[in-house]
């Protein structure tokens, strides 16, 4: 299951927000993944398939919340989604990640299959169509071109990947929100 939505935020509220992440946010190269068939190393787990930068704002299992000031608006922008796709559910997870040019992913899943995500794509930034980051969905063989402020809903355990941008200097953000869905309500 995939849906995409546009215009749901204003164009002074896309410019702050990734204003904020690529200029104010603090990074770091932590967002490792491991192919099905690598072993985790211990005790670390610093080296995998890929290296991108990331940000964890919001995890329930573990009961933390950043204390960015970022962290606060993206539950109102939680709230705002799930108004916007009449969602009932329980937020499980809020993290964002960062791309530059080089920095290629491979495909992976972000949760289980009862779970959704929504994931926010944004560039401070002006980029042409013909510029990359691109969402690429592999259920429905579907290549999604970055809209800045575009939302993608997903069923968590769907294999995907977002590509940087072909331009030099240019991050590609992109922020997770991993929620449970209600019993019957995907």
């Amino acid at each position: 299951m995939i849906k995409v939505y546009d215009d749901l935020f204003d164009k002074k509220f896309l410019v702050e927000t990734s204003h904020f992440l690529t200029f104010q946010e603090t990074w770091k190269a932590n967002n490792t993944y491991f192919g099905p068939h690598e072993k985790k190393p211990f005790p670390y787990s610093s080296v995998g398939s890929y290296l991108i930068m990331g940000h964890t704002y919001f995890s329930s299992s573990t009961n933390y919340t950043d204390n960015s000031p970022l962290t606060s608006q993206l539950f109102s922008t939680f709230n705002h989604l799930l108004k916007n796709t009449e969602e009932k559910t329980s937020l499980d997870y809020i993290s964002a990640n960062l791309q530059f040019k080089g920095m290629n992913t491979e495909f992976h899943v972000d949760g289980r299959e009862d779970q959704m995500v929504f994931i926010w794509m944004l560039s401070y930034f002006d980029v042409d169509k013909n510029q990359g980051g691109e969402f690429i969905h592999q259920p429905t063989n579907t290549k999604i071109p970055f809209v800045n402020g575009r939302v993608i809903k997903m069923t968590a355990s769907d294999l995907h990947k977002g590509a940087p941008f072909t331009k030099d200097h240019t991050p590609r953000l992109s922020i997770k929100f991993k929620f449970t869905a209600a019993l019957g309500e995907k």
